[in-house]
């Protein structure tokens, strides 16, 4: 994870194990090992570029989204499992 902006990260892998718990601060990076799916939520998914094993991923959501909350599994596939819509 590459952070643009400040935004807050929660990451817990398959087993509930919780990888990250802070506040991703703007120009910092960080990386996570972990059994899928994992399970993420971004405060502000646009502040963030992610990848897994060197590909990116694309966190672009329809909509105008504040937060989000996604599983992401060892293909790299995303399934949203909540989000707040910006009003």
């Amino acid at each position: 994870m590459h952070f643009h902006h400040d935004s807050w990260v929660e990451i817990y892998d398959g087993d509930g194990k919780r990888l990250l718990h802070q506040l991703g601060v703007a120009g910092s990076r960080h990386s996570v090992a972990g059994s899928a799916p994992l399970r993420i939520f971004l405060g502000d998914p646009t502040a963030v570029e992610l990848d897994m094993d060197g590909h990116p991923l694309s966190l672009t959501a329809p909509g105008k989204v504040k937060l989000r909350r996604f599983l992401l599994d060892g293909d790299g596939h995303m399934t949203d499992v909540g989000s707040a819509e910006e009003h």
